[in-house]
């Protein structure tokens, strides 16, 4: 009977995927793929990949924020959501990110970060945020170990760059609205921001000056950069999706195209050689897409066991392979050449 009760879920999935995508004028995802998929039995709300692919950050509100080793399905460390303790002063956790080199957490929440030892599961230290306004809380989060550097997002447009090992703080106010992506050059020499406002702003790291600025118009919803930082690809919550440079003067300006009047863009990733696009939408299934003219490729669904079910992340390697991240905490391992002879 739970067999059955299971097959006519997936079958619902399946047909309410088929209707969404036939009312949004596109063809339906591919089903029935090849990708290899990982469990980590897990649902959540937000997720990454670790900069190297290897491991998985979910967060259940109410439950638990985990960290996991992707090919060995084993839990490494995680910490109890601070909204199911009575003592709790905090808030409730807001952003998370892993450092580039694994072994350290930063976990934000409304006025402070928590720096945390991965491989031991020991508390660093805490440190304070500084908002531009009284009820400002962080929104997003960017730990990097070389040189020991934290980057806070917070949703009243306030970007802090902070010297761990000097403790030292750099804040700039460009942005009206929420900053809902920070991150640095490969350099160290640049910071980038993008909002709800629309913008996607480049500063010197040094002075927190603007160096570049692109105009959006509406709010942010994905961002993703290619693996050398030539490219950029950001998509608006409406029908605005490019692929520029930003940290450089190169001049190209590549739109997806797509015959519906807007798409939904969340999740991103570039393949290493450049030439693919992967995104993700609000529903169970990702799109490839050819980097060099915009072109859409193919969309494929992923596993899910429930309605809302989406992609959280996207990862791709020197392999050729994308790696997704969904809700269902099924991390999945697709082939791009396969999914290419396909088509």
């Amino acid at each position: 009977m739970a067999l059955v009760t299971q097959l006519a879920k997936h079958l619902l999935i399946g047909l309410v995927l088929m209707a969404v995508m036939g009312l949004a004028g596109c063809d339906a995802p591919i089903q029935n793929n090849e990708a290899q998929t990982i469990s980590l039995q897990q649902n959540a709300v937000q997720g990454q990949f670790s900069v190297d692919g290897n491991l998985a950050v979910l967060h259940n509100p109410g439950d638990k924020l985990a960290v996991f080793h992707i090919n060995t399905q084993t839990l490494i460390f995680a910490v109890a959501d601070p909204i199911t303790r009575l003592d709790n002063d905090k808030g409730k956790i807001l952003a998370f990110s892993l450092s580039d080199d694994n072994k350290r957490l930063a976990i934000g929440y409304q006025k402070s970060v928590e720096l945390w030892d991965v491989e031991q599961g020991l508390q660093l230290g805490t440190v304070a945020v500084h908002p531009s306004s009284e009820l400002a809380k962080v929104s997003a989060l960017n730990l990097y170990s070389r040189p020991n550097l934290l980057l806070v997002g917070l949703n009243d447009g306030t970007v802090n760059l902070l010297d761990l090992d000097n403790q030292l703080v750099k804040t700039a106010r460009f942005h009206d609205s929420k900053v809902m992506h920070v991150a640095m050059s490969g350099q160290g020499q640049s910071v980038l921001s993008a909002g709800h406002d629309g913008q996607i702003l480049l500063y010197d790291a040094r002075t927190m000056k603007i160096k570049r600025r692109v105009d959006f118009g509406r709010r942010i919803t994905s961002i993703a950069h290619s693996a050398d930082q030539t490219q950029l690809f950001a998509s608006d919550a409406l029908n605005e999706q490019r692929i520029f440079s930003v940290y450089t003067d190169a001049k190209y300006d590549i739109n997806l195209r797509y015959p519906e009047r807007f798409r939904w863009f969340r999740a991103a990733a570039f393949s290493v050689d450049q030439r693919y696009l992967a995104t993700g939408s609000s529903k169970a299934w990702w799109t490839l897409w050819d980097a060099q003219n915009g072109q859409e490729i193919g969309a494929y669904a992923i596993q899910a066991q429930s309605r809302d079910a989406t992609v959280l992340d996207m990862y791709a390697n020197a392999q050729g392979e994308l790696l997704t991240l969904s809700s269902d905490g099924f991390v999945e391992l697709w082939q791009i050449s396969t999914l290419l002879n396909r088509e």
